[in-house]
């Protein structure tokens, strides 16, 4: 069997099994994804390549996978891995799939690392970042992968999640500071960070059940619900962050698009200023800002 039969065959796979109303380039791009990451190989190598033999196995352990993301799982997690912010990362079912709008939250900060290194700092030696319910890392090892002199911690209070992680850290030769931690707990007593960033868990219980069954019984609950109101983080990482911030410190929130208002008013109440609401490219509220 060759490439091209392959695809062919898993396209055909794709359009007679998938659940729901799909077309062909749906299919196309789910198999495209899949022969990718299993191959190894980008979207050019995998077109210009039809000739390339393919053996029993590979071809049923392909097949196998088109059948995963047939029955609903993100092809991120049958792949076991995304992009974010240009780069690739290591996931599984215990991490969130990252989206591409935090890296709106990632470019907030990069935005205020970079105006500490023009006033103070050389090359980010001496600025102290913390990244709050970290998942798979992205945002940390995306801060220190573009400015290397910066200090950055993570924590996490699911272990598998920092095992990942530790993963996307190592393939991206970044060094992090890993804290097994329930936000602030683990974080050695004394330390000062210029920011804090965080995106963290922020569904409302009522927004839960509504949620689409891909990210409702695929992707970790412990990662997605943020209480009744979806704000419960927001108020303990915001009540309890200028123990860990110092003077003057920026404190950085991922927020839900209707969140802004209340996000706004928790961090007014535990006094930060010069609060900034970010949107997405859709429009939306995405980041709160505010310095302590």
């Amino acid at each position: 069997m060759t490439l091209a039969s392959l695809r062919k065959d898993l396209i055909s796979l794709y359009l007679d099994t998938a659940s729901g109303c799909v077309d062909t380039r749906e299919a196309r791009s789910a198999v495209d994804t899949v022969l990718c990451s299993y191959f190894g190989m980008n979207f050019s190598k995998l077109i210009s390549s039809p000739d390339k033999e393919i053996d029993g196995d590979d071809a049923t352990a392909c097949s196998s996978m088109v059948k995963r993301v047939c029955a609903g799982e993100p092809v991120q997690y049958v792949c076991g891995r995304t992009e974010f912010a240009g780069r690739e990362f290591i996931i599984d079912n215990t991490v969130l799939i990252p989206r591409p709008d935090t890296e709106f939250l990632l470019n907030e900060v990069l935005v205020r690392a970079g105006s500490l290194i023009d006033r103070s700092y050389a090359s980010g030696q001496g600025i102290e970042v913390l990244d709050l319910c970290t998942g798979s890392g992205i945002i940390a090892i995306s801060i220190k992968s573009e400015i290397p002199g910066i200090n950055v911690s993570a924590s996490d209070v699911s272990e598998s999640a920092l095992e990942i992680a530790h993963l996307n850290a190592k393939k991206h030769n970044a060094v992090i500071d890993f804290y097994l931690s329930d936000l602030f707990l683990s974080i050695p007593k004394g330390k000062r960070f210029d920011i804090i960033a965080s995106n963290p868990p922020y569904i409302s219980e009522k927004e839960f059940e509504s949620l689409d069954a891909s990210v409702k019984c695929f992707e970790p609950e412990l990662a997605l619900k943020g209480g009744a109101d979806g704000a419960d983080f927001y108020r303990r990482i915001a009540a309890e962050s200028a123990e860990y911030l110092k003077k003057g410190g920026w404190l950085c929130f991922e927020i839900g698009e209707t969140q802004a208002d209340t996000v706004t008013q928790i961090m007014k109440k535990e006094g930060f200023e010069e609060l900034t609401v970010t949107r997405d490219i859709e429009g939306r509220d995405r980041v709160v800002c505010g310095r302590h």
